[in-house]
């Protein structure tokens, strides 16, 4: 008897230091992942690329005081809207690719691994096949959306929308992630306190595909909120001469 109990705690131990090294080296590649660019190199490069006016130029300049506020310019061209669309989609696609085929590869070994285990590996392979079919219908409608949309239909305000909607639905199913692999632990340890086969299969499921899930929603938000950093990185905000304001794109002219 003793020999179980230390053997039941030892396990709830590894998982344990199994989940929290799994969860800490996400998010150090999520943060490493959401770090901008280097802006002040490439100001700098910017800045030794552009030749310094002539004496005629430097005297048609308006004089610094002439604007208080950025000047307001305009919106990306169609072309450059439809290529930061593209990119969202194709982002949006490759990430329910990866899902759909995580998916298939638990229903298929879980359903084999069903059939033929016993014990708390049976109920781990059944919770396995049953999760990922509920994310394989999730991938399957979320790659055929991504596929089907138009990049081009989309105006400047609404790109930074569709940017925005995406991260928070991330950002959303991380803290669910987050909540699958809590609840698994807690399945783990009641079932090795209770010696509950079900719940000592379910619990490291529970574990396993809260973990993927979180290492694959974090990787995406990254992405997408570098993608949007970007973009907005061209956005200006200034002043009308009515005293609005007025959101544009680009360059002072």
């Amino acid at each position: 008897m003793r020999e179980a109990r230390t053997w039941r705690a030892g396990g709830l131990i590894k998982g344990a230091l199994w989940a929290g090294a799994l969860t800490a080296a996400t998010f150090c590649a999520v943060a490493a992942l959401s770090r901008p660019a280097l802006a002040s190199e490439q100001q700098g490069a910017q800045a030794e690329a552009e030749p310094e006016p002539g004496p005629r130029a430097r005297s048609l300049l308006p004089p610094a005081s002439a604007h208080v506020s950025p000047g307001v310019t305009r919106w990306p061209p169609p072309a450059e809207l439809r290529r930061v669309n593209q990119s969202r989609l194709d982002r949006q696609a490759r990430g329910m690719g990866v899902l759909l085929g995580w998916s298939a590869l638990n229903i298929g070994v879980g359903t084999a691994g069903y059939l033929v285990s016993d014990g708390p590996r049976r109920y781990f392979h059944q919770m396995n096949a049953a999760w990922n079919v509920v994310n394989a219908a999730i991938a399957g409608f979320g790659l055929r959306a991504a596929l089907r949309d138009d990049a081009s239909r989309f105006d400047g305000l609404e790109t930074l929308e569709e940017g925005r909607s995406f991260e928070r639905i991330l950002a959303i199913n991380i803290g669910l992630n987050v909540a699958y692999m809590a609840s698994g632990a807690f399945m783990w340890e009641r079932g090795l306190r209770r010696d509950d086969d079900r719940l000592r299969g379910y619990g490291p499921s529970l574990l396993l595909q809260g973990a993927f899930l979180l290492v694959f929603d974090s990787t995406l938000f990254a992405l997408q909120r570098r993608a949007s950093a970007r973009y907005l990185e061209g956005l200006q905000l200034g002043m009308e001469p009515e005293g609005g304001l007025h959101l544009g794109y680009g360059v002072h002219f």
